[in-house]
């Protein structure tokens, strides 16, 4: 498998390949800020992430270490970590104001990522130090 590599002045790199379901594209930026393109016929999906966010992908993807702590939600990576908390009852607050490190939110299996709406009974909140 190809993989091509473009610079793009004043915004980074690009690095793009095709896989067997569509091609995918990510431009890593010079703010540390990530950007995932995946293409598939005429419609396309956009993932922007935040430097720790791809980070932790990558680490998901690869398979590479981390440490799991028996009892607990999280996975540390050493210099972060990711925690996901399960909502017990609805909740009258923003997102934001319920929990200060709040990355995201995923409600009946759509990640959410606008950090003004209100936890409900059911959601996952992923958080990250």
């Amino acid at each position: 498998m190809e993989v091509f590599e473009t610079f793009i002045p004043g915004l980074g790199k690009k690095f793009t390949f095709k896989g067997s379901g569509g091609e995918f594209s990510v431009i890593s930026k010079l703010d540390g800020t990530k950007e995932i393109y995946f293409a598939q016929g005429d419609s396309f999906v956009v993932v922007p992430m935040m430097e720790d966010e791809a980070k932790i992908l990558a680490m998901l993807l690869l398979e590479s270490y981390y440490e799991r702590k028996e009892g607990q939600a999280e996975i540390s990576t050493g210099r972060s970590t990711l925690r996901w908390i399960y909502v017990e009852e609805d909740e009258d607050i923003p997102l934001n104001e319920y929990m200060r490190n709040a990355l995201f939110l995923i409600r009946n299996g759509k990640l959410e990522r606008d950090l003004s709406i209100k936890p409900r009974k059911g959601d996952l909140i992923l958080a990250g130090d």
